[in-house]
């Protein structure tokens, strides 16, 4: 399972209307609240972090144990970064594990 974490409220709001998300289909955990979805044969898991890295750290280690997740996708916004880079630049680091 894939995971996919998203930090702030207006974010998580609006993932929620994207796929058209019924409250009967959110659960609760203790850093917020997540949704399941299979798409392209992908079974994922959304969910709320909250702001700040030790929210993020939490929760996502909450997830993993949880649902077991093989990768974790952290989307949403980063504002300040560099002017050299404009409003919808999408950033994807990469880790090489040796």
């Amino acid at each position: 399972m894939i995971g996919v974490s998203i930090a702030t409220k207006w974010e998580y709001d609006a993932t929620l209307d994207y796929y058209d998300v019924k409250a009967d289909e959110r659960f609760s955990y203790p850093y917020g609240e997540y949704f399941r979805r299979t798409l392209d044969d992908a079974e994922l898991v959304f969910y709320s972090t909250g702001v700040r890295k030790a929210n993020g750290v939490g929760a996502n280690q909450y997830m993993m144990s949880c649902f077991n997740l093989t990768k974790v996708i952290v989307v949403g916004t980063c504002a300040g970064i560099d002017d050299t880079y404009t409003d919808l630049d999408i950033f994807l680091p990469h880790c090489a594990v040796q």
